[in-house]
C-alpha cells in the first residue's frame, strides 16, 4: 500500500495522543525502572491481557514475578503468578497454566485475601 495515494486522513483527537503518549511513556518507563514497580508491570500485563495479546503478558509476569521476589513485593504476587497461569491456558499451554493458576489461589488463601479468591472468576 502506497501510502502517498491515500486519500483518506486519520486525524487522532487530543485525547487519543494523550492516551497514546501515556502508554509510550509507560512502556519506556518499564523498560528503564520497572525492578520497583510490579503494580506497573501488573497493569500492562493487564492492558495486553484484555487486548487478547498473551504472548506478550508471560514475559511481562515472569518479570513482576522475579521483581515482587527480589524485592519482597509481594501485594501483586499472586495476581502475577494467575495472570501468568491465565495466558498460558489462553495460548493452549493447559497444564503450565493450571499449575500457575493452582499455585495463585493457594497463594492468595495463605495471605488471608478471601475476598481476592474471585479474582479470575470474571475472566
Amino acid at each position: 500500500m502506497n501510502l502517498e495515494n491515500c486519500r483518506i486522513r486519520v486525524f487522532l483527537t487530543r485525547t487519543e495522543l494523550l492516551i497514546l503518549n501515556n502508554i509510550s511513556r509507560t512502556l519506556y518507563f518499564i523498560e528503564k525502572k520497572a525492578k520497583n514497580y510490579p503494580v506497573t508491570l501488573f497493569n500492562l500485563e493487564n492492558w495486553y491481557g484484555r487486548a487478547n495479546e498473551d504472548e506478550k503478558v508471560i514475559p511481562l509476569c515472569e518479570k513482576g514475578i522475579d521483581v515482587c521476589i527480589r524485592y519482597g513485593k509481594l501485594t501483586t504476587f499472586p495476581y502475577q503468578v494467575f495472570n501468568k497461569g491465565y495466558s498460558l491456558v489462553k495460548l493452549g499451554k493447559i497444564e503450565d497454566g493450571k499449575k500457575c493458576l493452582s499455585q495463585a489461589f493457594i497463594i492468595i488463601e495463605a495471605m488471608k485475601e478471601f475476598d481476592n479468591l474471585n479474582y479470575g472468576k470474571n475472566r
